[in-house]
């Protein structure tokens, strides 16, 4: 019996079509979902206002908007925020870290938060060096000690 779902958001259209996914899978088991976002800032220095940027809260788009259209001016979570509000889900949860490894951050949060199956996308924002490194995805279907859905 699923009882706690983790998706992990990065901003990318493939982390959103996840995210619908959990929601979706939630409602069907009546699970607790977990929306994660781990956070790598590429300047430190900046931290401060990224850390301030990605709580910041927004109101909802218009009625009649592509729920699933990305909003460029939010920050990932923010943004899965006002997503996750229009499924009208209630068991829903936001968190998100700053780390230096996705991979290890969302496979701590499924050990601490005792996550029964995580839900990624197939591709997020890494581009080549996702290639050129592996993907998140992979690491962590490799690593997980819980069922990973993994959606496109």
């Amino acid at each position: 019996m699923v009882k706690k779902i983790l998706v992990a958001v990065d901003g990318s259209e493939t982390s959103y079509v996840a995210l619908k996914y959990a929601l979706n899978m939630g409602k069907v088991y009546n699970a607790k979902v977990i929306v994660f976002h781990a956070a790598i800032p590429l300047d430190y220095s900046q931290l401060p206002k990224y850390k301030e940027a990605c709580h910041k809260v927004t109101q909802l788009p218009p009625e009649g908007k592509d729920v699933y259209s990305i909003d460029r001016t939010l920050s990932p979570l923010a943004c899965a925020k006002k997503k996750a509000a229009r499924m009208g889900y209630s068991r829903v949860t936001f968190k998100e870290i700053i780390a230096t490894s996705v991979v290890q951050a969302i496979l701590d949060e499924a050990k601490t938060d005792k996550i029964d199956t995580i839900v990624l996308g197939n591709r997020g924002i890494g581009g080549i060096k996702g290639i050129l490194m592996g993907s998140i995805a992979y690491r962590i279907v490799e690593y997980a000690n819980c069922n990973v859905v993994i959606v496109k």
